[in-house]
């Protein structure tokens, strides 16, 4: 979201969950296989793997409150 707390800071700043992982980051139309060192900013989309425990986690550092996920 435009407010994310991650906005600004770097992947490996974010503390996602070990069990969760960056795997594509799509700005401005280009497709980034991000690192730790990646700056996230505001309008990068994620696709973050992750498995059911961590979900709510990534979620909640993302900023992001309503469940999506893909069966």
């Amino acid at each position: 979201p435009e407010s994310s707390p991650v906005a600004g800071k770097l992947v490996v700043e974010a503390h996602f969950p070990r069990s969760a992982m960056v795997i594509l980051l799509t700005r401005n139309n280009d497709l980034l296989v991000p690192r730790g060192g990646t700056t996230l900013l505001t309008g990068d989309v994620l696709l973050i793997l992750a498995d059911h425990e961590s979900l709510e986690k990534v979620r909640s550092i993302v900023g992001l409150n309503t469940p999506k996920t893909v069966s």
